[in-house]
């Protein structure tokens, strides 16, 4: 069984450098095939997933599951993963023995489970078609395994989706308009097939998880490179773009900071330029957001437990 995994990215090149080292310590011969779409013109995180033995993509902007959808044209594997560049492997094997599980048809699908995201009439009607499934129907692309042939089974509408009233869903007629966040439709497409579905714990960062979680998922590192800062918006979209994040916890900001800025701090000398820019982008950031550094340096040393790769 030839196997491969997806990668949908931003480019973030020092993000990028992070990613791949972990995947080079922890689990780069568990898969056959590597595949990378990076979703801007970032020609220095090109060359760098490509040393590590990626095959890459680079396209104007497009949606997450586009680029899923580009990245499942590419590949002829009978097995992937759905993995993300904000996503770790902390323990050595875990990806080849899911690969193994599927193989063996243990379980037609690995995924973890995501509990909301999208209208609650669409939750609901998920809901009354397959039951209540406490940690939630829906499924994250990330650290998803199936046979390629399932998804292909799918519309291939990966990302997010609109519903407009009298639309019907799994037997439930809408009474008003409705949204899903990338995945979600495809997640319930899935569960519609009656295929077997093996959950595991997704761990993901600012959740309690244990020291002896095979994986973590940090989520929301894209708001940074090309879009918090670095990027082309006029002055009046940036301000809107402050307005935009003032309702997000500072916590949650704080912990994205944390990361973005171990990203940074563990860059291999390479492009410094960028890096002397993506620094001075960090520090606007996190002076127009109001981030108070102290928080963030806390919540670093909280994450350091996670880390069970050499950074640098």
């Amino acid at each position: 069984m030839k196997t491969a995994a997806l990668l949908p990215t931003t480019g973030d090149p020092l993000l990028a450098r992070y990613w791949v080292n972990n995947y080079r310590q922890k689990w780069q011969g568990e898969v056959d095939e590597l595949r990378v779409l990076i979703n801007g013109p970032t020609a220095d995180a090109a060359q760098i997933y490509h040393d590590a033995g990626a095959k890459v993509t680079i396209t104007g902007p497009m949606g997450h599951g586009q680029a899923l959808n580009v990245l499942m044209a590419q590949t002829d594997a009978d097995a992937v993963m759905l993995i993300e560049d904000d996503a770790f492997v902390r323990r050595p094997g875990v990806i080849g023995d899911a690969f193994a599980a599927i193989e063996r048809g243990e379980a037609d699908i690995i995924a973890c489970p995501r509990d909301s995201y999208a209208s609650e009439s669409v939750v609901a009607a998920g809901r009354r078609r397959f039951g209540d499934e406490p940690l939630g129907l829906a499924l994250w692309p990330c650290f998803l395994f199936t046979a390629r042939a399932h998804l292909e089974a799918t519309d291939r509408v990966f990302d997010s989706t609109l519903w407009d009233a009298g639309d019907a869903i799994l037997g439930t007629t809408l009474d008003e308009p409705a949204s899903a966040d990338t995945f979600i439709w495809a997640s319930y497409q899935l569960r519609e097939m009656g295929l077997t579905i093996r959950l595991e714990e997704m761990h993901r960062v600012g959740e309690a998880i244990g020291p002896d979680a095979p994986w973590f998922h940090i989520g929301g590192l894209s708001s940074g490179h090309g879009w918090g800062w670095l990027n082309d918006w006029t002055p009046e979209r940036y301000a809107q773009e402050i307005v935009n994040w003032a309702d997000t916890p500072s916590a949650e900001i704080a912990k994205r900071m944390a990361w973005w800025q171990r990203a940074w701090d563990h860059w291999d000398g390479a492009i410094p330029e960028y890096h002397e820019a993506y620094g001075a982008g960090m520090r606007r950031f996190m002076a127009d957001f109001r981030v108070d550094q102290r928080e963030v340096d806390a919540l670093r040393a909280s994450f350091d437990y996670l880390v069970t790769w050499a950074e640098s």
